[in-house]
């Protein structure tokens, strides 16, 4: 499972970046640099962006999704799912991570 996420600053994308892996949330989390274009409050608005990609198990998406809400800066974030199947070593090696205490 994979999830998507935008934030406004690198140094906003790290502080999330390293709650999420710190309450074991994620196993690993990608840093994109990018541009949006979006529409807010019927103009249309365009900005930089940090786009973080979210490497997880399925039981843990209502929690990273909770916490996400939580840390968040944005009024409404937008937190996207994917649904991606991944290779057996790299699921077993994700569970052993997770897991560990």
């Amino acid at each position: 499972m994979q999830m998507v996420l935008t934030t406004l600053t690198k140094e906003k994308a790290k502080e999330i970046k390293k709650d999420v892996l710190e309450q074991k949330l994620a196993v690993c989390v990608l840093e994109l640099d990018s541009n949006s274009m979006f529409l807010w409050k019927g103009k249309i608005q365009e900005e930089k962006e940090v786009l973080l990609v979210f490497k997880t198990k399925n039981e843990l998406t209502k929690r990273l999704i909770k916490r996400l809400k939580q840390i968040h800066p944005y009024d409404i974030p937008f937190i996207g799912i994917l649904n991606v199947k991944a290779n057996e070593e790299y699921l077993a090696w994700a569970d052993e991570e997770i897991n560990k205490n």
